[in-house]
């Protein structure tokens, strides 16, 4: 998991910039059997959203553990928030709380759907004017069946 938030902050570096502070809080955590390319993919639309929500300087804080038989990763930014009334639609396709032309309302849900295609959960808590935190947890124990690839874009061999 770690090598996969690095490379994506990595990638996401220009964004940035000098304005917001990364802090990293990495737990020891087991590899888990995964899409990495897509779970790559949720790590790039949260953090988008985050960089988004920091208007001027800022932090993101990415924290990671295990709790029991999943891996937790937890994005939390020091944004502007989500308004109560739209907790209950982020991850729906097409809602959008931003401009024309800023997005398209499709990241979350994305995000939402491969993490739920790898038997996860993704969750946030926000409150107006103090930050967005998203927890992503992951299984780290399949069952054999589980294990095969899935025409639905469910786990395979690959490990993050």
């Amino acid at each position: 998991m770690h090598v996969g938030i690095e490379s994506t902050l990595t990638l996401m570096a220009y964004f940035f910039k000098d304005r917001i502070q990364v802090i990293r809080d990495y737990g020891d955590l087991p590899k888990v059997l995964c899409h990495a390319g897509q779970i790559n993919q949720v790590f790039v639309n949260v953090l988008t959203n985050a960089v988004q929500a920091i208007d001027g300087e800022g932090t993101i804080t990415i924290t990671t553990c295990q709790e029991s038989a999943n891996v937790v990763i937890r994005i939390a930014d020091t944004g502007v928030g989500i308004r109560p009334e739209h907790l209950d639609r982020i991850f729906d396709p097409g809602f959008t709380t931003k401009g024309v032309g800023v997005g398209t309302g499709l990241g979350l849900s994305i995000a939402y759907r491969i993490v739920e295609n790898h038997r996860g959960s993704i969750q946030v808590e926000s409150e107006p004017g103090r930050g967005t935190t998203f927890t992503l947890r992951l299984p780290v124990v399949w069952t054999s069946k589980e294990l095969q690839p899935s025409k639905h874009g469910g786990p395979d061999s690959h490990t993050a």
